[in-house]
């Protein structure tokens, strides 16, 4: 039987950088972040995916400036 694997994507307001950096300390692995670079989103993580040395995938990033998300949002 195949096995099935669960690869997350979580969504921040502003703290998804240090959540990824958390996680990466926690978990070990390649983390590799991109933010914006200009605009009100400038900093931001537009995204962030950790490769755990487990083989398990974290994603992230953080919801937009002045934008609402349809799904919880951590903060």
């Amino acid at each position: 039987m195949p096995t099935s694997r669960l690869n997350p994507y979580l969504a921040f307001d502003g703290t998804a950088r240090a959540a990824m950096d958390f996680y990466s300390d926690v978990f070990g692995g390649r983390l590799a972040v991109d933010t914006y670079d200009a605009g009100a989103d400038e900093g931001r993580v537009m995204h962030a995916v950790l490769e755990t040395d487990a083989g398990y995938t974290i994603m992230a990033s953080d919801v937009s400036t002045g934008r609402t998300s349809r799904w919880p949002v951590a903060r």
